[in-house]
Formats: structure tokens, sequence, C-alpha cells
């Protein structure tokens, strides 16, 4: 009898030790703060609540950033118009905060962060980003911080241009695809088109630069465009008043209201049309077709097959 009393007495302090613990252990299950990431952000939003979270390809949460204020997706600014450059005006293409699988973009307060999520660590910041809203040939990301206006590869996240008054690229679109590979740059009262290593292949203009491709450049003088080659001689410098745009391999050239194309200036004009009323004119190249679009309206195509 002192034995089973022994032993009922031993049941009864086993089941008074480990029985509240499993029944902790059913509330902590069901209450999930194993994993408070489906109670937090139940969408896996990539901002929610004034935080980012950042998500592996499988769903798992690999790491979260708390927002020090107001915490919002990056759009980019592009200020080209106040510089007269003939870039691209018709990209849809959003600016996507997750760069890859290590580098993430948003905005906390004024800054926008750069974020390697893995290391759960900002990188840098600045105020404000440029990148046309259209798929690149190589990925770049134009940035500015404080007047200091950089290029930053995104394929290394490498800074690969720097301290420059004012980046920007025109309109070289091909096939839905922006040339990324040069730019335009200004710094103080010289202006360039510079390679992807920061150097360039002409003499520094005093004229803006508004448009290139790989035989001319284009720069503002008042209401008179004027084109030179990158040996820095002048084509077409007996005429005034006339605007030019580089499309493609081409150039054009619009004079008392008609279209003037060339691919060589040198050469013979290719074709030339008449162009009805406008207040601004751009063009899209697909395939062997160039669109002439008037006011963002299509006006006519060019065969240069």
């Amino acid at each position: 009898m002192k034995d089973d009393k022994k032993t009922l007495i031993a049941i009864i302090v086993l089941l008074a030790l480990f029985l509240p613990l499993s029944i902790y252990g059913v509330i902590e299950h069901k209450s999930g703060k194993k994993s408070n990431a489906s109670g937090d952000n139940p969408n896996h939003e990539f901002i929610y609540n004034n935080k980012v979270y950042f998500y592996q390809e499988n769903g798992e949460l690999l790491n979260t950033y708390q927002c020090l204020e107001d915490c919002a997706v990056v759009e980019a600014i592009v200020d080209d118009d106040n510089y007269n450059v003939h870039y691209y005006k018709d990209g849809d293409k959003n600016l996507d905060g997750n760069i890859n699988d290590d580098y993430v973009l948003f905005k906390d307060g004024a800054d926008i962060m750069l974020y390697n999520k893995k290391l759960n660590k900002k990188i840098v910041s600045w105020l404000s980003v440029k990148d046309y809203s259209v798929e690149h040939t190589n990925p770049i990301l134009i940035t500015n911080n404080g007047g200091v206006a950089s290029v930053v590869s995104l394929s290394d996240m490498r800074v690969i241009i720097t301290d420059y008054d004012y980046i920007g690229i025109p309109n070289r679109v091909k096939d839905g695809v922006l040339d990324t590979s040069r730019v335009i740059a200004k710094n103080d009262n010289s202006w360039y088109v510079l390679e992807q290593d920061g150097t360039y292949k002409h003499t520094a203009f005093n004229d803006p630069i508004v448009d290139f491709n790989d035989r001319y450049i284009v720069v503002s003088n008042f209401d008179n465009d004027r084109i030179y080659s990158y040996d820095n001689q002048e084509y077409l410098g007996e005429i005034v008043n006339k605007k030019v745009y580089c499309v493609g391999d081409y150039i054009g050239v619009i004079i008392d209201g008609v279209l003037y194309l060339y691919q060589d200036l040198n050469g013979s004009v290719i074709t030339n049309m008449k162009l009805d009323s406008y207040n601004e004119i751009s063009f899209n190249i697909n395939g062997n077709v160039i669109e002439v679009l008037l006011d963002k309206n299509h006006f006519q195509d060019i065969n240069i097959g």
C-alpha cells in the first residue's frame, strides 16, 4: 500500500509540473508566436504598417526594417525637361523595389535607401533617382544627392560615374529597350557624352547637349540646334532655327515644319515629310520602322529596312 501511495503521489507531482507546460505550448502554437510574419503582414506586402518586409522567393521572411519616418515605394524623378534633353517619355515600367536577391530600394521619409536585405544593413541613401521607366540594355540607376549626380550599375552595385551637376539619357530606345551605354553629363558650364567608364571622345561643349547617337552630338543654342561629329566638325551650320533629333542610327532635322531624315549628313536625305502642327515630336523604333509621333499620337511610319 505504501508503494501504491508513493506512485500516486509521484503521478500527481508530475501532472502538476508538466500539464501547465503542455497547455502553454498549445496556446503558443495557436497564437502563432513562432512566426509572427503572417500575423504582422498577412499578405506578404513589401511595405506594411510602416515597416519594410524582405521575403525570399519561397515566401520565407528574411528580415524587416522599421522606418523612422514614413515608409514608401520609390518613384523615379526625371528632371531632363529642365535641360531640354530629348528623353524617352512613354515608359510604363515602374521602378521595382526588389533590385535583385540582395538589394532593395525604399523610402524612409525623404531618404531613398539602398538596403542589403540579407545583411539587414543600409548601404547608402539618395535624395532622388531616375531610370525612365523602361527596360535597360545595362541596368543602371541615375542618382542625385545634394546636387551631385551619379550613375550606379545595378549589375554589380558599383558607382561608375559621379561628381556631375546633371546626368541624363536621351531617347535611345529601340524595340522597347533603352541603350544606357552612354549618358549626357554636365559639370559647371561643360557638357559631355560619357562612356560607362566616365571617359569621353570629344571636346567639351559649352552649350547643352540635348541628344546624340553613335556619329553625332546635338547641342542646343537658344532656338537653334547644332550638329557636331565627335571630332567637333559642325554639320548644316548655315541653317538656323532648326530642331534636330537623333533617332537610332538616323538623324531627323526639322526646318520650317518639314522633317528631313538622314543617316549620314555627308550624304543625301533619305526621306522628308511635312508635319502637322504640334507641340512635341517623338520617335519610336520597332524593327525596321521609325514611328513619328506628334503630341504622343501616331503621325506616320518610316520604313528603314
